[in-house]
């Protein structure tokens, strides 16, 4: 962050931009966004690990979760760990290593893109389409291979699939996992250096994506690092970023944007017509108010008082002022009443009526001057006919 003239900030000022949820308060989740969660789950199917997973699901509200390092291979029945309401893709690999999955809510719609998908590091890339903007989201696993050969083919696979990426008309790209880099992202700095931090992130930056996510991630036994991430290459829509608790030895990572499908519910009122209103009793009403012995004016203190004059003011407009039930929709605006709307629908049918009388009148014109047009070239072809016996007989 550059900070122009001279101002100096506080430390205690600046925090992370990830939100650290991981002692289990998820009240700050919003339900009605899109919620995707990536986790290195580190087997599936140990001991209460699915069950685990449920009561996550249930408790952020999340609509997209991506797990790697799931430790499937392709000889155990996809039923064992299906969860109800939830589509499911997944790569396996063995159950020694390895293997990643989505589960995808079933009121989502979706398709899995192949095409795009690398032959390697269990990537896999799904086509979301929200409020009608495709979203690309892809999820893939790198092991904590440090050698030259290993970290070279996960640049070159990581290029492959950003250049892929970013040649595609997608609304927003996002790219999550266990990646096994990014202590460099550590808001408060102190993280052990990785090997691809720096390339890795170098990568990331030329193709113009955020890594959203900047607390630790994993801690084990003396180590913590932070190695599962967000990539995203437009931010707009990003509400939320947050690590919440974890199932295995990594924090699950959560981000929240804003482009659910959900229809906002209507406000429902209750008109006053004011103009309508019995007001020789309101006047009565109004009079009597100002009665101090109403009150106890040396006996109570002033909210009471207050409150008193207010609910009987209430009860009033209640009785005498007639009202109508009235719905408002989400996107009504305050000034926009009955009236007004039937005013702007009549000005629209004027509007059509002219538009319809002009487009009459500029036809019957182009018409004329079609028939002028054909008039003058049969009077030229009847000028050519009558000439042929003069040509016939001169050539006679």
């Amino acid at each position: 962050m550059v900070l122009e003239g001279d101002a100096e900030l506080d430390e205690d000022v600046l925090e992370p931009n990830t939100l650290d949820l991981s002692d289990g308060n998820l009240a700050q989740i919003n339900k009605d966004s899109l919620n995707m969660v990536s986790c290195n789950i580190n087997r599936i199917l140990a001991e209460n690990r699915l069950d685990e997973i449920k009561v996550m699901i249930r408790e952020a509200s999340i609509d997209i979760l991506f797990l790697s390092e799931t430790k499937l291979d392709d000889s155990i029945s996809v039923d064992r760990f299906k969860i109800e309401g939830f589509n499911l893709e997944l790569i396996n690999r063995d159950r020694r290593g390895g293997g990643t999955m989505f589960y995808i809510k079933n009121h989502l719609t979706y398709r899995r893109n192949k095409n795009i998908e690398y032959k390697g590091f269990g990537h896999m890339c799904l086509d979301l389409i929200c409020d009608k903007k495709r979203y690309s989201i892809n999820g893939l696993y790198r092991p904590p291979e440090n050698d030259h050969a290993s970290k070279d083919l996960f640049l070159v696979a990581m290029r492959t699939i950003l250049t892929k990426l970013n040649g595609r008309s997608t609304y927003t790209n996002m790219i999550c996992g266990d990646l096994n880099f990014g202590n460099i992202y550590n808001f408060n700095g102190g993280l052990r250096e990785k090997s691809l931090d720096n390339e890795g992130a170098d990568l990331f930056l030329e193709y113009g994506y955020s890594q959203l996510i900047d607390v630790p991630t994993r801690y084990c036994n003396l180590s913590t690092s932070l190695i599962d991430l967000f990539f995203i290459n437009k931010t707009d829509n990003v509400i939320l970023n947050a690590v919440l608790p974890s199932i295995a030895d990594h924090l699950s990572t959560l981000i929240s944007i804003n482009c659910k499908n959900y229809k906002p519910k209507q406000k429902i009122i209750n008109k006053y017509y004011y103009q309508d209103s019995n007001w020789h009793e309101l006047k009565k009403l109004l009079i009597d108010l100002d009665d101090p012995s109403l009150y106890d004016i040396d006996n109570k203190n002033i909210n009471e008082i207050t409150s008193t004059f207010t609910e009987k003011l209430i009860k009033g407009r209640e009785k005498f002022v007639p009202t109508k039930t009235v719905k408002i929709k989400p996107f009504d605006q305050p000034w926009f009443t009955t009236e007004s709307r039937k005013l702007l629908n009549k000005r629209n049918k004027k509007s059509i009526k002219n538009i319809k009388n002009i487009t009459k009148t500029a036809w019957s014109a182009e018409k004329f001057k079609m028939y002028i047009m054909l008039t003058r070239l049969q009077a030229e072809s009847l000028k050519k006919v009558a000439k042929w016996p003069e040509q016939i007989i001169s050539r006679t």
